[in-house]
């Protein structure tokens, strides 16, 4: 339950399309308007959105138009289309007279504050409410509300408590289970006491909204109270509720219907799986956990990103339901028969996929469209591998173009994680240690499927977590890398992975580099000076970029600090990188002054290529909005390369590969090389090659004129042509260390 945005009632996240009015009588605006918010309440926010929009526009006042721009802000937020929220709710708040009004629209600006995360400007409008708003009115209660939950934790139950005579006093039956479901929510996360509160609260919620059985606040103040009982431990008492929630959403009519109800079902089917579990009844609770799995492949595309708490809905609500469903399913599967364990296999591995997209909407900050899973796409010498780390084991899926299978490692997600981070931070920092953790990983990741393996080319690895930040190459069985014997992909998804086979002739290249920054270091804060590497001894290491920290936070660099960083992010090998792969490809080269970002856009617009190929300083954080490249003039975003990467003629003919040759992702943070592969989801490219650690400029130019020079080769796949270039480095005996060839990682299409 969104408690922050009371009094607009919270709806259903599904919409079931546009339902558009055409008024011909006087008061269009008002019709539209009623229409508009009948429309909400129902839950069909966007087409609430459409007939507010009209009614906007057709308003014959100025009264008339700050009323439709209130109603429109609140849909809008409802929706999480923030910035177009805000422009609304500004404008109904500046142009309205009414107090009452204006206490409205301030509410609604203290809702949007807060999931902007600014609990101080939240507060001030919420104060504001207080001020303008009729006293003891419904507006003032819920701002009163939300000023509780923006109180110390240790004050929170006290100030619900303090509230809740008022609460309960309200006359109108449906506002106050309203206000009571916001209070009582607010009571149970406040710990044991908020417990009175909140059992008062929602028992009275119930009972208020008994009156209209089959609606969603009745719905809403079962599954509330279930959750109240949850957190003592309860587990009868929640299943009982979670029953008639469930009873009571089935017999739902117009205009409410069970199919907007569907947020709720999930999170109320996803308690009852926790019950069961609980209860010792698995069977039971995976049938619970396959139902709110359904319930949330449906709303899916309508999740905000960001839920109500701060954390986004795929932390908070679809990782932990997803990851609860594969647990169920995989440790039931030897009970079941053999045609029936295929199926199972299948939805696993379904659900796998649709952590690994949502994931990558959560990274990228939209819902971006992906394609279903389809095992086809593996052609016959590839093979596929999915680790899925749970709390008590390891399970493997395996899938080749004709099978799926499981095999389970008795080894808990602490010793993997922990093992992962050991390999990782010892390759990034070039240390001898590493050797360890690498065969601990081989024995528990690849040693169990080595016979999937044989007569095999490539190994394409889904990772999950952690793992993302390991390169599979490195990983040794005590004789060898695994680079030694196979050639290997990763992909976020299959279900993100255009497989197909590339464009065939001559390669056609857009290269881009920056060997001696120009004005860009200017728009860097102080606080992203590059940091030196930890084991220079190696060689003349590049150095390391620090993530990208919001610009307020840190003071601009002066002449002389943006001359030593000009110094410290210089690339000298990226000039003869570029000349060899443009000698290889005829490509056309922007290297220093000439590669501006909107040179980059001209020749990308004008220009069909097969290749994009980037020579420069970047940094891939946990986020979009924490990722960039360095161009000579300017920061060039995850999201802005989109719009720069996708012109017509792009459009048509997308790029086959994208090269980040000097590109680091995050130390540590497993999230981070999710935006290499976000460049190229964004890009529209097939493929992308980056680096997951600062790599040796010398190191870096020699694997990029091999990795190229192999690319040429008909027939040759990407993934065997970037294996060939490694083992060139793998060989050399200055360069044998995986610190030199480990850190570039193939994502997306490797054929």
């Amino acid at each position: 339950m969104d408690g922050v945005l009371y009094p607009r009632l919270r709806m259903a996240l599904a919409s079931l399309g546009c339902l558009l009015v055409h008024a011909a009588w006087a008061g269009e605006s008002d019709v539209l308007r009623a229409q508009g918010e009948a429309a909400r309440r129902r839950g069909d926010v966007d087409a609430a959105i459409v007939l507010l929009l009209q009614a906007r526009e057709q308003a014959a006042t100025p009264a008339a138009a700050a009323t439709a721009a209130l109603s429109l802000g609140a849909a809008l937020l409802q929706a999480r289309r923030l910035e177009e929220a805000r422009e609304a709710l500004d404008a109904a708040h500046r142009a309205t007279a009414d107090a009452s009004s204006r206490a409205a629209a301030a509410l609604e600006l203290g809702n949007l504050a807060m999931l902007l995360k600014q609990p101080e400007r939240a507060r001030a409008f919420y104060l504001q409410v207080t001020a303008d708003g009729e006293a003891g009115g419904a507006d003032v209660l819920a701002a009163q509300v939300n000023l509780a939950r923006l109180a110390p934790a240790a004050d929170r139950a006290k100030q619900i408590a303090a509230l809740l005579p008022r609460l309960l006093q309200w006359p109108d039956a449906a506002v106050r289970a309203q206000l009571l479901l916001n209070a009582g929510e607010l009571a149970t996360q406040a710990g044991p006491a908020g417990l009175p509160v909140a059992h008062a609260s929602l028992a009275q919620a119930r009972s208020d909204s008994q009156q209209v059985p089959a609606s969603r606040s009745h719905v809403a103040a079962l599954a509330g109270l279930a959750g109240l009982y949850e957190s003592q431990g309860r587990w009868d008492e929640v299943l009982q509720l979670g029953q008639s929630a469930l009873d009571a959403a089935q017999t739902a009519r117009p205009p409410q219907t069970p199919r907007q109800l569907q947020d709720l079902l999930m999170a109320v089917e996803w308690r009852q799986a926790r019950a069961w579990r609980q209860q010792g009844r698995a069977d039971l609770a995976l049938a619970a956990a396959m139902r709110a799995v359904e319930h949330a492949q449906a709303v899916r595309p309508d999740l905000p990103i960001e839920a109500a708490d701060g954390r986004s809905s795929y932390q908070a609500v679809l990782q932990p339901l997803l990851e609860l469903f594969v647990d169920l399913q995989l440790a039931a599967l030897d009970q079941l028969p053999a045609a029936r364990q295929a199926v199972a296999l299948t939805r696993v591995r379904d659900a796998v996929e649709a952590m690994r997209q949502s994931e990558m909407q959560d990274f990228l900050g939209d819902r971006c469209t992906v394609e279903e899973a389809d095992a086809a796409r593996l052609e016959p010498g590839a093979v596929a591998l999915y680790p899925i780390l749970l709390s008590d084991r390891l399970e493997l899926l395996v899938q080749t173009r004709d099978t799926l299978r499981r095999v389970t490692v008795p080894v808990p997600r602490t010793q993997v994680v922990a093992a992962a981070r050991d390999l990782a931070g010892a390759l990034r920092t070039g240390q001898d240690g590493y050797l360890a953790p690498a065969r601990r990983l081989y024995d528990w990741l690849v040693r169990p499927v080595e016979g999937e393996l044989e007569g095999r080319h490539t190994l394409v690895v889904v990772p999950d977590g952690p793992l993302r930040l390991v390169p599979f190459a490195a990983l040794n069985d005590g004789q060898q890398p695994l680079l030694q014997r196979i050639a290997l992909g990763t992909v976020t998804g299959m279900s993100m992975t255009d497989a197909g086979r590339p464009r065939t002739g001559r390669i056609s290249a857009l290269l881009a580099g920056v060997a001696e920054p120009g004005p860009v270091v200017e728009k860097l804060a102080l606080g992203e000076v590059l940091r030196p590497a930890p084991s220079a001894s190696l060689t003349g290491r590049a150095p390391m970029l620090a993530q990208r920290t919001a610009r307020s936070a840190a003071r601009a660099l002066g002449a002389r600090e943006a001359e030593a960083m000009r110094r410290d992010l210089a690339l000298p090998g990226v000039r003869d990188e570029v000349a060899a792969i443009a000698a290889l490809t005829g490509g056309k080269v922007l290297l220093d002054g000439a590669f501006t970002v909107r040179a980059f856009e001209r020749e990308a617009e004008g220009g069909d290529y097969r290749v994009v190929h980037i020579a420069s300083h970047g940094v891939f954080g946990g986020s979009a909005d924490t990722s960039y490249i360095l161009a000579f003039d300017d920061l060039l975003g995850i999201n802005r390369l989109q719009s720069v990467l996708r012109s017509d003629k792009l459009q048509q003919s997308p790029i086959d590969l994208l090269t980040l040759s000097a590109c680091e992702t995050a130390d540590g943070n497993d999230r981070a090389p999710l935006g290499i592969a976000g460049a190229a989801m964004r890009a529209r490219a097939r493929s992308v090659l980056g680096t997951l650690w600062p790599v040796d400029d010398d190191a870096a130019r020699q694997l990029m004129e091999s990795f190229y020079r192999g690319l040429a080769r008909d027939g040759q796949s990407k993934a065997a042509a970037l294996r060939e270039a490694q083992l060139a480095l793998l060989r050399q005996p200055v360069t044998r260390h995986p610190y030199f060839w480990a850190p570039f990682s193939l994502i997306g299409n490797w054929r």
